[in-house]
């Protein structure tokens, strides 16, 4: 049945061959049948591929078709067709896979990886992506997917459905455009699966198969609504989303000898995911050092005091504010710009109208998201799309939130504010004004928590922004008109604030705006104050070396 012919061995009589190893491979003496798992894998390629004698040798041994070539130049798309349907079927080397002997079991894995990349290299882009019930025979490629999903992903026996994953894992590590979008849905209801170890086992290998090569966010995005539709438990959805999201592929990359020869078969020994992960380390999508980008706690320095006011008490937007850690926080992934824009859009519906008991929960519940995204770092990985969300209409629609009457729900939104000033930066310029109009607004609240975490998000936004002269300075004037003690008290401690951060880096922008004369009439009003806080806060404002301005009517009055 073999002869040698020009160096290249073939086989006479392929469809002899094919119905012998069928029949023995499906007979009751298992020394028989393993004998037939052995023999599989290195007959295939000879069963399967043309002669290359009149396609030129340069063809069989081109690098890309070990990995993701789909030329079908070397294959016998009739006989790969044939063979698939016979060896394939039930009580073919599916059902071998389940095998107690570890050997049979690999030899069976063996063989599957190797018809698997036959099928995928034989089947152009357009035959192996169109639906079942489209025109033409069926390829050999739609009858790979048949009976890997219903024999295999599918099976009643654990440790078959185990091992299915596992191949098709190994399958696209040789190839890595095998497309997997079809076996998703089996792969996530394998999370959910009854046995712990295929459980397990699925989880390592979505992880795999979607930080590999050739993954698009696109992709990613159809795990999470696959999993979102299957009900999987949140706290597997998490883990998983968090490892593929990372970024960190588990899988070593091969070198051509390890990826396989041209025939598609792996000469490296094969390393289950499992295996592959407990020698890697989680990813962990964090910066090195620095301020962290979700701090939900400010701190500031509150200045020292003359002598003369050491004795006088009063708040001041400069003291720390416990607020709720993001501890509490959960991480939110996004998998897509696509998915942060209905993230978006889904989440606007709950500010619409006025405040109530049915829609509050929500609304903090949106709050929180966002905050999770941000610990999540979904700012790093789409800054256009998730500043785009902020700027039209996040920020505007949390104003509602801020100035609710529920503390929790109020501090919650400050604490939102802090985090996202932390990590953006002057990035958040074009809401600066709405934040500072608003929270300027709340330092008369009674509600001390609230009014002095308000104000400490103020002074943050002052640090860590442009803070426009044009745009503060006529704002902070305002405040000082207001009647009540604390909100002067807060802001005149703006004004020293503003002063110490940009009265040198934006020296020209103050004076372009008359911003200088608006700081004169401030302090002197701070000074006037008949209330011994705001005239102390009005005294550190004097303090400030105003010889970077032009302001010689502040420098006589103060000094």
């Amino acid at each position: 049945m073999l002869f040698i012919d020009d160096r290249i061995l073939q086989i006479a009589d392929p469809d002899a061959l094919v119905s012998v190893l069928k029949a023995c491979l499906r007979t009751p003496n298992q020394h028989l049948t393993t004998a037939t798992l052995g023999a599989l894998p290195p007959l295939l390629p000879l069963l399967i591929t043309r002669s290359a004698i009149g396609l030129g040798a340069s063809t069989s041994s081109s690098p890309a078709a070990s990995t993701s070539s789909l030329s079908a130049s070397v294959i016998d798309v009739h006989t790969l067709r044939q063979v698939v349907h016979a060896f394939l079927p039930s009580g073919g080397v599916f059902d071998r896979l389940g095998d107690n002997r570890e050997r049979a079991r690999d030899k069976a894995r063996e063989t599957i990886v190797l018809l698997g990349g036959y099928a995928f290299r034989s089947s152009s882009i357009g035959s192996s992506m169109r639906a079942g019930g489209a025109k033409g025979p069926e390829t050999p490629l739609m009858g790979f997917e048949k009976f890997l999903k219903e024999l295999g992903l599918s099976s009643k026996v654990w440790r078959v459905r185990e091992q299915a994953i596992l191949t098709l894992v190994q399958i696209r590590r040789v190839h890595h455009l095998f497309p997997i979008r079809p076996y998703l849905p089996a792969l996530v209801e394998a999370l959910e699966d009854s046995d712990s170890t295929v459980r397990e086992c699925a989880k390592q290998s979505v992880v795999e198969l979607f930080t590999g090569p050739g993954v698009t966010d696109g992709a990613r995005a159809d795990l999470k609504k696959e999993m979102t539709k299957k009900n999987v438990r949140k706290n597997i959805v998490e883990t998983v989303l968090a490892r593929v999201l990372a970024g960190a592929s588990v899988t070593t990359p091969l070198s051509m000898s390890e990826a396989g020869s041209e025939n598609g078969d792996s000469t490296g020994g094969y390393v289950p995911p499992s295996v592959a992960l407990k020698t890697k380390r989680p990813g962990i999508a964090s910066g090195g050092g620095g301020m962290s980008r979700t701090a939900s706690q400010v701190h500031v320095k509150e200045p020292s005091r003359p002598a003369s006011r050491a004795a006088v008490v009063s708040p001041t937007p400069m003291e720390g504010v416990s607020t709720p850690g993001n501890s509490d926080v959960k991480s939110v992934y996004i998998t897509s710009s696509r998915d942060l824009e209905n993230e978006f859009a889904s989440m606007l519906k709950h500010f619409d109208g006025k405040e109530t008991e049915h829609n509050w929960a929500a609304r903090e519940q949106a709050i929180m998201r966002v905050r999770g995204m941000l610990k999540g770092e979904v700012h790093e990985r789409y800054p256009e799309t998730f500043l785009q969300g902020l700027i039209q209409g996040f920020i505007s629609a949390s104003i509602k939130t801020l100035i609710s009457l529920r503390t929790t729900v109020s501090s919650t939104t400050c604490s939102l504010y802090t985090e996202l000033i932390i990590a953006l930066g002057p990035a958040l310029d074009p809401v600066c004004e709405t934040l500072y109009t608003n929270l300027l607004r709340m330092a008369s609240l009674t509600k001390k928590i609230v009014a002095q975490q308000s104000q400490t998000t103020v002074a943050l936004l002052m640090n860590n922004t442009s803070a426009q002269p044009r745009l503060v300075l006529p704002l902070l004037w305002n405040g000082l008109q207001d009647k009540a003690i604390q909100t002067r008290l807060y802001i005149i401690g703006h004004v020293k604030t503003y002063l110490e951060t940009h009265g040198t880096r934006a020296r020209h922008a103050i004076e372009a705006n008359g911003g200088v004369d608006t700081l004169d009439k401030c302090i002197r009003k701070g000074l006037a104050d008949p209330n011994p806080g705001s005239a102390t806060s009005g005294d550190l404002c004097g303090t400030h070396d105003f010889t970077s301005l032009e302001a010689p009517a502040i420098s006589v009055t103060l000094y």
